[in-house]
């Protein structure tokens, strides 16, 4: 089982800005992580089933999309591994993943489905301490601005 307690970076940024940090958890906490009788979701799960050895991670992540895809409808400890196995087979793929999930966030397309995606990647940044790269100094306001953009072109946070 992934342990999902605070990690020591996610608890020096409680401290040093409870804002960010509250406003993660509001985000985590309005995620629908468990699955109901989705056709899609379960067949995506049989896929999940074929894809758990190395090789087969290995082709899941080749593509980026099917690996967005996927970790956006999975409960979050699959989620997370994959998430992690991407990380550090590619360092710094989450974040690349996390700035083309927010550019995809378009008002052309379907705002829910494209803000669950994107609240997807941000929870998952926060729960395996990859939003630690994003938290340098010279990058939070932009990380902050990104936040604000994003959350308030999909209504803010509401109630699941």
């Amino acid at each position: 089982m992934i342990d999902l307690r605070p990690t020591a970076v996610e608890e020096s940024w409680e401290a040093r800005a409870p804002w960010i940090m509250n406003f993660l958890q509001a985000l985590g906490e309005r995620e629908p992580w468990s699955i109901h009788d989705d056709e899609l979701v379960q067949d995506e799960l049989i896929r999940m089933g074929r894809v758990l050895d190395d090789r087969g991670i290995d082709t899941l992540l080749a593509n980026t999309d099917d690996f967005l895809s996927l970790t956006s409808r999975l409960p979050a400890p699959t989620a997370i591994y994959l998430c992690t196995q991407l990380e550090e087979r590619r360092p710094g793929s989450m974040l690349n993943a996390f700035v083309r999930a927010v550019q995809n966030v378009s008002e052309d397309g379907d705002a829910d489905d494209d803000g669950r995606i994107y609240r997807d990647r941000i929870v998952m940044l926060y729960r395996f301490s990859i939003i630690s790269e994003l938290f340098h100094q010279d990058k939070i306001e932009y990380f902050a601005s990104i936040l604000a953009r994003v959350t308030e072109a999909h209504g803010g946070l509401r109630e699941a």
